[in-house]
């Protein structure tokens, strides 16, 4: 019983869910049919004065007065501007529908093609620095390794890197097995000294 229940209350949820839905979407055409209320009503204010500025309802009278007076003159006129008036609309409509196209086309697939473009750029990039760092850190490890080997091969065996570590461990090492350098005579610690640097 109580799972028929749940049910109930779950299809009452769906339901109410949908009518939410149902209603949002159709307070949003609402806000939309307003706005193009208005903007109408915005362009019929701005038509209407530009008519009564540029008196075109006295030029648009003259031209009803010759049309009664001359109707072949009209007729001709009428003609001529359904002849060369239709192609040169589809024209103009055609031109306007492409270039709204080609903009939408340019943004999407310009959008796609440069955000493609980028992600292979800069993987490219890091890329390239992970190998210049490697490559400058090998340089550099080879340079510094061939400097000391080249130090050994010219230094006299008393100078020598490897004579100078084992000179230093040694000393540590007698140091911590010999009594402290309070303890010891002057001469010790100036020959100790003397070592050490």
């Amino acid at each position: 019983m109580e799972g028929c229940v749940f049910k109930h209350r779950h299809c009452f949820r769906l339901q109410s869910e949908a009518e939410t839905d149902r209603s949002l979407q159709l307070r949003i055409l609402m806000w939309l049919f307003s706005r193009l209320v208005f903007v109408r009503q915005q362009i019929v204010l701005v038509a209407q004065r530009i008519i009564r500025d540029q008196h075109v309802s006295h030029f648009l009278d003259m031209a009803a007065v010759y049309s009664v007076q001359h109707p072949i003159m009209t007729v001709l006129l009428i003609s001529m501007a359904l002849c060369c008036g239709i192609p040169v609309l589809m024209f103009v409509v055609f031109a306007v529908l492409t270039v709204i196209l080609t903009f939408t086309g340019f943004i999407l697939i310009e959008g796609t093609i440069l955000t493609v473009g980028s992600v292979l750029l800069c993987g490219f990039l890091l890329g390239m620095i992970v190998v210049m760092l490697a490559v400058a850190a090998t340089i550099g490890v080879a340079y510094f390794g061939f400097m000391e080997v080249y130090g050994l091969l010219q230094s006299s065996p008393e100078n020598s890197p490897i004579s100078r570590y084992v000179s230093r461990t040694v000393m540590k090492q007698e140091s911590h097995t010999s009594p402290s350098r309070g303890q010891m005579n002057s001469g010790q610690q100036q020959h100790n000294d003397h070592h050490d640097d």
